[in-house]
C-alpha cells in the first residue's frame, strides 16, 4: 500500500502520467492495442509474457533492465536502456524516425509469431505433455494467477482440454471466476 500511495502522489503531480490500478487482461490488451511501446521498467525480470504480448501487437520494447538471452538486441526487437535519461532519448528517437520504429514493429511481430505463438508451438506443447502422459491423460496445471487471467495458462487449458482431462490449481484473488468448460478449476 505504501508503494501505491507513493505512485498516486507522483501520479497526482503529473498530469500525462495515468495510474490505471490494477487491470483485467482484457482492459491491458485494449491498452496494448492503443499503443506503439511498450517499456519495461523491472529490475529483475525472466522472459517477460508483456514481451510476447507486445510484440504479437506489433509494439516496439525498451526494457531498463530485462533482455533474457540477448532477445531484444539480437533480433533487432527492441532497446536495452538502462537511465530513464536513455529511456526518453530512444523514445524521441523513435517518434522522430517513424520507419525505423515500423521496420522493428513488423520485426517483432514475425519474431513473435515464429517463436510464440499457439499455431506454431503447439505441436511441440503437446508432444511434450503426450510424452510425459502417455498413460494418464489428467493434467494438472498450478498457476499463481488466477484462472483466466494469464494468457498462457489459460490458453494451454483451452488447447489442452480436448485430449486431457484438465485440473487447474490457482489462487483466488477475488477477480471476475472466468470458467472454461472441460477445465476443473
Amino acid at each position: 500500500m505504501k508503494y501505491q500511495a507513493e505512485i498516486l502522489n507522483t501520479t497526482s503531480k503529473y498530469p500525462i502520467l495515468k495510474y490505471r490500478g490494477e487491470l483485467t487482461q482484457e482492459a491491458v490488451f485494449k491498452l496494448m492495442n492503443e499503443s506503439h511501446l511498450l517499456i519495461n521498467t523491472s529490475k529483475y525480470e525472466g522472459f517477460s509474457n508483456t514481451f510476447v504480448q507486445a510484440w504479437m501487437r506489433k509494439m516496439v520494447v525498451i526494457s531498463m533492465a530485462s533482455n533474457p538471452d540477448g532477445v531484444l538486441t539480437k533480433n533487432g526487437i527492441g532497446y536495452v536502456c538502462p537511465t530513464i535519461v536513455e529511456v526518453k532519448d530512444r523514445i524521441i528517437f523513435l517518434f522522430n524516425n517513424s520507419d525505423v520504429m515500423q521496420k522493428m514493429a513488423s520485426k517483432s511481430y514475425c519474431y513473435a509469431k515464429r517463436n510464440h505463438s499457439l499455431e506454431n508451438n503447439s505441436k511441440e506443447v503437446v508432444q511434450i505433455f503426450e510424452y510425459w502422459f502417455t498413460m494418464n491423460k489428467r493434467l494438472l496445471i498450478i498457476n499463481t494467477t488466477q484462472f483466466g487471467y494469464h494468457t498462457d495458462a489459460y490458453e494451454y487449458s483451452r488447447y489442452l482440454k480436448i485430449q486431457y482431462e484438465i485440473s487447474f490449481l490457482c489462487f483466488d484473488t477475488k477477480k471476475k471466476k472466468m470458467v472454461l468448460q472441460g477445465v476443473d478449476v
